[in-house]
Protein backbone atom coordinates (compact mmCIF):
# COMPACT_ATOMS: atom_id res chain seq x y z
CA UNK A 1 0.00 0.00 0.00
CA UNK A 2 1.18 2.90 -0.82
CA UNK A 3 2.17 6.45 1.37
CA UNK A 4 0.83 9.67 0.35
CA UNK A 5 2.88 12.22 2.10
CA UNK A 6 2.38 16.21 1.08
CA UNK A 7 5.39 18.10 2.46
CA UNK A 8 5.12 22.28 2.72
CA UNK A 9 8.08 24.27 2.86
CA UNK A 10 6.63 27.65 4.61
CA UNK A 11 9.99 29.83 4.39
CA UNK A 12 10.23 32.94 2.68
CA UNK A 13 14.33 32.10 2.27
CA UNK A 14 14.38 29.62 -0.32
CA UNK A 15 16.66 26.72 1.19
CA UNK A 16 17.31 27.55 4.55
CA UNK A 17 17.41 25.67 7.63
CA UNK A 18 13.91 24.74 7.70
CA UNK A 19 13.85 23.64 3.98
CA UNK A 20 16.72 21.61 4.98
CA UNK A 21 15.46 19.46 7.08
CA UNK A 22 12.34 19.23 5.19
CA UNK A 23 14.78 17.72 2.27
CA UNK A 24 16.42 15.88 4.36
CA UNK A 25 13.36 14.36 5.33
CA UNK A 26 12.25 13.73 2.25
CA UNK A 27 15.73 12.19 0.86
CA UNK A 28 14.95 9.98 3.42
CA UNK A 29 11.39 9.03 2.79
CA UNK A 30 11.70 8.48 -0.76
CA UNK A 31 14.00 5.82 -0.30
CA UNK A 32 11.13 3.66 0.72
CA UNK A 33 9.30 2.12 -2.05
CA UNK A 34 5.58 2.84 -0.64
CA UNK A 35 6.26 6.16 -0.41
CA UNK A 36 4.78 8.66 -3.19
CA UNK A 37 6.09 12.12 -1.47
CA UNK A 38 5.11 15.77 -2.78
CA UNK A 39 6.80 19.50 -1.71
CA UNK A 40 4.90 22.51 -2.24
CA UNK A 41 6.84 25.74 -1.60
CA UNK A 42 4.05 28.34 -0.31
CA UNK A 43 5.98 31.50 -1.74
CA UNK A 44 5.37 29.60 -5.13
CA UNK A 45 1.46 30.11 -4.85
CA UNK A 46 -0.65 33.09 -3.89
CA UNK A 47 -1.91 33.18 -0.74
CA UNK A 48 -4.09 35.88 0.68
CA UNK A 49 -4.69 36.08 4.23
CA UNK A 50 -7.87 35.12 5.80
CA UNK A 51 -10.54 37.70 5.87
CA UNK A 52 -12.63 37.28 8.86
CA UNK A 53 -16.08 36.91 7.14
CA UNK A 54 -17.10 33.75 8.07
CA UNK A 55 -18.93 33.29 4.78
CA UNK A 56 -17.55 29.62 5.23
CA UNK A 57 -19.78 28.77 7.66
CA UNK A 58 -22.55 29.32 5.69
CA UNK A 59 -21.52 27.79 2.52
CA UNK A 60 -18.38 25.80 3.81
CA UNK A 61 -16.22 26.89 1.03
CA UNK A 62 -13.76 30.27 1.00
CA UNK A 63 -14.71 33.31 -0.84
CA UNK A 64 -11.45 33.86 -1.60
CA UNK A 65 -10.34 33.12 -5.05
CA UNK A 66 -6.41 32.18 -5.17
CA UNK A 67 -4.25 28.80 -4.67
CA UNK A 68 -5.61 27.91 -1.30
CA UNK A 69 -8.37 25.28 -2.42
CA UNK A 70 -5.81 23.43 -4.13
CA UNK A 71 -3.58 23.14 -1.63
CA UNK A 72 -5.80 22.34 1.41
CA UNK A 73 -7.05 19.21 -1.38
CA UNK A 74 -4.36 18.27 -1.16
CA UNK A 75 -3.52 17.96 2.64
CA UNK A 76 -6.64 16.25 3.06
CA UNK A 77 -5.50 13.29 0.62
CA UNK A 78 -2.55 12.91 2.21
CA UNK A 79 -1.46 10.17 4.79
CA UNK A 80 1.23 12.26 6.07
CA UNK A 81 1.30 16.32 6.17
CA UNK A 82 4.79 17.41 6.35
CA UNK A 83 5.09 20.91 7.71
CA UNK A 84 8.15 23.25 7.78
CA UNK A 85 8.65 26.59 8.92
CA UNK A 86 11.56 28.56 10.42
CA UNK A 87 10.77 31.01 14.15
CA UNK A 88 10.41 34.31 13.42
CA UNK A 89 9.67 36.29 16.93
CA UNK A 90 8.27 33.23 18.93
CA UNK A 91 5.88 32.18 15.85
CA UNK A 92 5.83 30.38 12.75
CA UNK A 93 6.69 33.16 9.38
CA UNK A 94 3.60 34.92 8.39
CA UNK A 95 3.72 32.67 5.49
CA UNK A 96 2.57 29.93 7.19
CA UNK A 97 0.30 31.49 9.62
CA UNK A 98 -1.31 33.04 6.27
CA UNK A 99 -1.58 29.34 5.03
CA UNK A 100 -2.64 27.74 8.88
CA UNK A 101 -5.57 30.94 9.31
CA UNK A 102 -7.18 29.73 5.92
CA UNK A 103 -7.51 26.21 7.54
CA UNK A 104 -10.54 27.98 9.30
CA UNK A 105 -13.06 26.79 6.50
CA UNK A 106 -12.15 22.95 7.45
CA UNK A 107 -13.22 23.53 10.92
CA UNK A 108 -16.66 25.37 9.71
CA UNK A 109 -17.18 22.45 7.52
CA UNK A 110 -16.20 19.90 10.08
CA UNK A 111 -17.90 22.28 13.65
CA UNK A 112 -20.61 24.42 12.06
CA UNK A 113 -21.80 22.37 8.80
CA UNK A 114 -20.86 19.05 10.20
CA UNK A 115 -19.81 17.79 7.32
CA UNK A 116 -17.14 15.43 6.71
CA UNK A 117 -13.57 16.73 5.24
CA UNK A 118 -12.18 13.19 5.00
CA UNK A 119 -12.80 9.99 4.50
CA UNK A 120 -14.00 8.23 8.25
CA UNK A 121 -12.33 5.12 7.28
CA UNK A 122 -9.04 6.98 7.53
CA UNK A 123 -9.56 8.45 10.72
CA UNK A 124 -6.85 7.76 13.17
CA UNK A 125 -4.97 6.41 10.00
CA UNK A 126 -2.87 9.87 9.26
CA UNK A 127 0.10 11.53 10.65
CA UNK A 128 1.19 15.45 11.05
CA UNK A 129 4.43 16.19 11.12
CA UNK A 130 6.24 19.45 11.77
CA UNK A 131 9.57 20.55 11.20
CA UNK A 132 11.04 23.89 12.66
CA UNK A 133 14.54 25.66 12.92
CA UNK A 134 15.03 28.60 15.40
CA UNK A 135 17.97 30.55 16.08
CA UNK A 136 17.90 30.61 19.40
CA UNK A 137 18.68 27.32 21.91
CA UNK A 138 15.94 27.64 23.92
CA UNK A 139 13.65 24.83 23.36
CA UNK A 140 10.61 26.66 25.10
CA UNK A 141 10.60 29.16 21.68
CA UNK A 142 8.76 26.33 19.69
CA UNK A 143 6.28 26.32 22.50
CA UNK A 144 3.56 29.31 20.86
CA UNK A 145 3.95 27.69 17.36
CA UNK A 146 3.89 23.56 18.61
CA UNK A 147 0.01 25.29 19.76
CA UNK A 148 -0.43 26.57 16.34
CA UNK A 149 0.55 23.64 14.73
CA UNK A 150 -1.64 21.20 16.73
CA UNK A 151 -4.42 23.73 16.13
CA UNK A 152 -3.54 23.20 11.95
CA UNK A 153 -3.11 19.56 12.37
CA UNK A 154 -7.03 19.51 14.14
CA UNK A 155 -8.43 21.07 11.88
CA UNK A 156 -7.44 18.64 8.94
CA UNK A 157 -8.48 16.01 11.30
CA UNK A 158 -5.27 14.88 13.08
CA UNK A 159 -4.76 13.98 16.38
CA UNK A 160 -2.18 14.83 18.99
CA UNK A 161 -0.76 11.54 19.12
CA UNK A 162 -0.24 11.61 15.66
CA UNK A 163 1.81 14.54 15.31
CA UNK A 164 5.71 14.05 15.24
CA UNK A 165 8.23 17.17 15.95
CA UNK A 166 11.51 17.30 14.22
CA UNK A 167 12.85 21.34 15.98
CA UNK A 168 16.44 22.01 15.54
CA UNK A 169 17.10 25.41 17.67
CA UNK A 170 20.78 27.06 17.39
CA UNK A 171 19.74 27.52 13.56
CA UNK A 172 19.52 31.52 12.56
CA UNK A 173 22.21 31.99 9.31
CA UNK A 174 20.69 31.00 6.53
CA UNK A 175 22.91 26.82 5.97
CA UNK A 176 23.41 26.84 9.68
CA UNK A 177 22.25 23.05 9.92
CA UNK A 178 24.33 21.97 7.34
CA UNK A 179 27.51 22.56 9.77
CA UNK A 180 25.17 21.16 12.83
CA UNK A 181 27.25 17.78 12.76
CA UNK A 182 24.25 15.50 13.01
CA UNK A 183 21.65 17.32 12.00
CA UNK A 184 21.25 15.17 8.65
CA UNK A 185 21.46 11.94 10.33
CA UNK A 186 19.02 12.97 13.16
CA UNK A 187 16.70 14.26 10.48
CA UNK A 188 16.87 11.52 8.46
CA UNK A 189 16.45 8.82 11.32
CA UNK A 190 13.40 10.89 12.02
CA UNK A 191 12.12 10.43 8.79
CA UNK A 192 12.43 6.98 8.77
CA UNK A 193 10.36 6.62 12.05
CA UNK A 194 7.37 8.54 10.78
CA UNK A 195 7.72 6.24 8.12
CA UNK A 196 7.12 2.87 10.14
CA UNK A 197 4.56 4.81 12.40
CA UNK A 198 2.46 5.46 8.94
CA UNK A 199 3.14 2.07 7.86
CA UNK A 200 2.01 0.22 10.75
CA UNK A 201 -1.26 2.72 11.00
CA UNK A 202 -2.46 1.97 7.91
CA UNK A 203 -1.79 -1.58 6.98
Amino acid sequence: MSVKILCISSSPRRHGNSETLLDWFIDAVSKHESAECGKVVLSDYDIKPCRGCNACEKTGKCLIKDNTAGIIERVLAADVVVFAAPIYCVGVCAQAKAFIDRIQVLRSRKDVLNLPTFDPDRKGKRMGVFISAAGQTDTEMFSPSVAVMKCFFHHCGIGNKNIEYLLVGGADEKGAVKNMPDAKADAQAFADGVMDKITAMIN
